[in-house]
């Protein structure tokens, strides 16, 4: 029995020396890692959130800049044989910029799908997308201009039958009236 008391005694020295080095250590535990893993993950996650956002901020700032200085084009009333060089460069930069703008959102990598073999994410093509609203947007105004000058026409024609046929009244009075001065000389 003593061997038995020697061998617990012995046992809790060996127990207390053990807790130091023992796998209960927090450094070196798999819960930890996991842990250490996790926050990681969560810091890279928040800060290619907060990339993607500034990164999306900046591409609709630069997309509204891009569509008002392409409707800007639209409204531009100046005959094509009165532009010069410089007006037309401006013109060609900007509808090249919107070109190059369409292509890089296409090409974003945000909106590649991870796995090939998958469905499309429906964002992507998101460029030409953006491009055809801006011609809708761009033919829906020169349809409503088209519109107001045809109105215009149509009411000068209108106003130029009625005064034509005013101008006839007032000959034919004009001829009534000067008729018997004729006859009289």
């Amino acid at each position: 029995m003593d061997n038995i008391r020697e061998s617990f005694a012995s046992d809790n020295v060996t127990l207390e020396e053990k807790k130091v080095g023992s796998p209960l250590d927090a450094a070196r535990s798999r819960f930890t890692k996991a842990a250490e893993e996790r926050k990681t993950f969560s810091q890279r996650l928040e800060t290619k959130a907060h990339q993607v956002h500034s990164d999306m901020v900046s591409k609709k700032e630069r997309m509204y800049s891009l569509g008002r200085q392409f409707m800007t084009l639209l409204k531009d009333t100046n005959l094509p044989e009165n532009k010069g060089p410089a007006r037309k460069g401006i013109e060609k930069s900007i509808l090249d910029d919107l070109a190059q703008f369409a292509m890089e959102i296409n090409a974003d990598e945000d909106m590649e799908p991870e796995d090939p073999n998958k469905p499309l994410p429906p964002r992507r093509g998101m460029g030409s997308v953006t491009m055809i609203m801006l011609l809708f947007k761009a033919t829906l105004q020169l349809r409503d201009s088209n519109n107001k000058l045809t109105y215009h026409l149509e009411k000068m024609h209108r106003d130029n039958l009625t005064l034509h046929q005013k101008l006839k009244e007032l000959e034919s009075k004009l001829s009534i009236g000067s008729a018997p001065n004729e006859k009289e000389e």
